[in-house]
């Protein structure tokens, strides 16, 4: 960990110590010597130190590792699941992916799915299978594997939902895809990304389309590109033209010439003969185009526009809610922004008064999260000659100097 990130969480911690002591998990990972057990908040020891590596308790149980082998324990210590195979994963609503190593080691190794009791759900049987690091609604409850080189799609009671077929699949954050390239398969798309829980977007001869997760078409397979979910219409590209589809794959505004940016808050910026400006879902124009083409969407009922190389704020009327002044800015938060004035940064709310002076080198509002159950909320970090503190967003009021090289970067 580095010195300016621990010094970070330390000053986070010392904000809300007492909050912090009162959520410490019930039994806490602790090593003696070289090998690790697990206490409880005073530090009494609970499980005997011995193993080789543990994991926190999920879902009642906890992976441990000793000589290599992966098991299951309970939190009294009793292991469930025998110290047998050479990965466990985290349950996820209540299985596990587990890994056992062939003759070659890790090249030959299969993948397979195991519940809290240690029974086997699938054979161990899969060249490689999805991870299971995170809650399985986040993939529409597919957990993707490969057997025989071919790709598929298996639920967690084991059943093939896609049987594999495909030559590749890639997952990445809450997305996966599949690569085919079978022309004996009459429904073998080129790729096929996993999309929110009800959708799958296909490509096949270099169009792209949606279907459903049990292979029926929701839309013809005939766009060049499909884009993003936004404010429930997805863009879609054909013939070098633009478009937009709900959820249904209906066409709601007919691919044009026209280009537009996606949707927010029902408005869309609209691109004319260089400059920006907002149409409706029924790519009726609601602002004429008039202001500089580096324009943001619309975020909490103001959109940041760009006029003569001055950034404002209008309202969906088009109305003029804070003037031309600024350097830049950024979308409203929680009623916040930062703003730029005379090459330094403040924050601004959207009345445009002024809550946080002219004075920094660099604003960042963070998002409001958790970070080692301690929240973080209406905190900025600020810079100063090079110099990084923190700030109460909403008064200006520094909660720590503005003395350190680098802070935490949980900001956006």
């Amino acid at each position: 960990m580095k010195p300016s990130y621990f010094i970070f969480i330390t000053l986070l911690l010392f904000l809300n110590l007492t909050a912090y002591s009162q959520q410490l998990p019930e039994l806490i990972p602790y090593r003696k010597g070289d090998k690790w057990g697990y206490c409880d908040a005073k530090k009494k020891i609970i499980i005997p130190c011995k193993y080789t590596r543990t994991s926190l308790f999920v879902e009642d149980v906890a992976i441990v590792e000793l000589n290599g082998k992966y098991g299951v324990i309970d939190k009294i210590g009793k292991e469930i699941i025998a110290l047998k195979y050479d990965y466990i994963s985290d349950f996820s609503e209540g299985v596990s992916t587990v890994v056992i190593n062939g003759q070659q080691g890790f090249s030959d190794r299969k993948y397979g799915l195991i519940d809290k009791t240690g029974k086997e759900i699938t054979p161990i049987k899969y060249d490689i299978m999805d991870v299971l690091n995170k809650e399985l609604t986040s993939t529409g409850g597919l957990i993707s594997v490969r057997f025989k080189d071919k790709w598929g799609f298996i639920d967690k009671t084991g059943k093939e939902i896609i049987i594999p077929k495909y030559d590749e699949a890639t997952q990445c954050k809450d997305e996966f895809e599949i690569i085919g390239r079978s022309a004996t398969e009459k429904l073998l798309y080129d790729k096929v990304s996993g999309f929110y829980k009800d959708f799958i977007k296909v490509k096949l001869n270099g169009k792209w389309g949606f279907i459903d997760k049990i292979g029926r078409e929701l839309t013809p397979i005939k766009y060049d590109r499909l884009g993003k979910v936004e404010d429930g219409l997805i863009e879609v590209i054909v013939d070098s033209k633009q478009g937009f589809i709900d959820k249904t794959g209906k066409e709601v505004i007919a691919p044009r010439d026209k280009r537009s940016y996606g949707f927010s808050e029902g408005l869309a910026r609209y691109g004319d003969n260089g400059k920006c400006g907002f149409i409706d879902k029924t790519r009726k124009i609601v602002i004429i185009p008039k202001y500089d083409t580096y324009s943001h969407g619309f975020c909490e009922g103001l959109a940041m526009v760009r006029y003569n190389d001055k950034v404002g704020f209008i309202d969906k009327a088009g109305k003029e809610v804070i003037g031309f002044k600024y350097d830049d800015a950024h979308n409203f938060h929680e009623g916040l922004t930062h703003a730029k004035l005379n090459s330094k940064w403040g924050v601004i709310d959207k009345t445009g008064k002024v809550l946080v002076e002219f004075k920094y080198d660099g604003v960042f509002i963070f998002i409001p999260t958790t970070i080692a159950v301690i929240e973080i909320k209406n905190l900025a970090l600020v810079q100063i000659n090079g110099k990084c503190g923190l700030i109460d967003r909403r008064t200006g009021r520094e909660i720590t100097p503005v003395k350190y090289d680098n802070m935490g970067s949980t900001f956006v």
